[in-house]
């Protein structure tokens, strides 16, 4: 058992004596473990997860494991995040409305043109 601070590491077990006076334990997860990718997919995508966003899904995981890297990884996945992505909503402000063209002063001072596309062919 190796003691840093108040936390305790036995074998893949991390023991940490909080403040309230209980044992908190944490399964520590090897960076090479292919059950990462699981264990993201469970805490975010699962109906219990519901798409929480980076925060709330790596204080959800940070209860059960831990694994160098964690909040990097949290952070990549919920961005990739599909779902997370269609329905984000837009923080920008909405567009203003359109401004008239001021009125040219001499003829031939402003010049403007407008390209339509898309139209149909014409038949004449």
């Amino acid at each position: 058992m190796t003691r840093t601070e108040n936390f305790y590491l036995q074998q893949y077990l991390i023991l940490n004596f909080n403040t309230t006076g209980f044992w908190e334990v944490r399964l520590l997860i090897p960076v090479t473990s292919t059950i990462l990718h699981m264990i993201l997919k469970e805490f975010h995508d699962s109906l219990v997860g519901g798409h929480a966003g980076i925060k709330r899904t790596l204080a959800r995981i940070t209860i059960h494991f831990f694994w160098k890297g964690m909040a990097q990884d949290v952070q990549q996945y919920v961005k990739n995040c599909i779902i997370c992505q269609q329905a984000k909503y837009s923080t920008h402000p909405p567009a203003s409305l359109m401004q008239p063209l001021p009125i040219p002063q001499h003829i031939w001072q402003d010049i403007t043109m407008d390209f339509i596309t898309g139209l149909p062919f014409s038949h004449g």
